[in-house]
């Protein structure tokens, strides 16, 4: 009976170190991308708002995209970052071009930045582009 119980548990364990290790194939779909940027250059992170589909990311008429320069304090969440424009704390939000291609490695408390950002319908300041300065 001890032999029965070892090798059912033995099975089993096999069994789940097995299924624990498989991996998970990557849909054809999914957009996986890692951008790499010279250390040479200033970081610079843009919105290419000509091939988007989502209507957060594309200022309309009505949502002027306005550009100036701040001292960058830090970042917020995964979404967001605080910049101090006109002496004034402000959280942007990343647009999703700004989202997929955002170092926060590349900015450091302190530094000067140029934005552009916008506002959406919700009154939301939204983020187009930053570079350092």
């Amino acid at each position: 009976m001890k032999k029965f119980i070892i090798t059912f548990l033995s099975i089993l364990l096999l069994i789940t170190g097995l299924t624990a290790c498989s991996t998970s194939k990557i849909e054809n779909n999914q957009k996986v991308s890692v951008s790499e940027q010279s250390k040479s250059e200033p970081a610079s992170v843009s919105a290419d708002t000509s091939t988007k589909d989502n209507k957060t990311d594309k200022p309309t008429e009505k949502q002027n995209l306005t550009t100036s320069s701040g001292i960058y304090v830090g970042q917020i969440d995964g979404n967001s970052v605080e910049i101090k424009v006109d002496n004034k704390p402000t959280a942007f939000y990343f647009s999703d071009a700004v989202k997929e291609s955002f170092d926060s490695n590349a900015y450091k408390e302190g530094c000067k930045v140029e934005i552009t950002y916008y506002k959406n319908n919700n009154g939301q300041t939204i983020l187009n582009s930053i570079k350092i300065k």
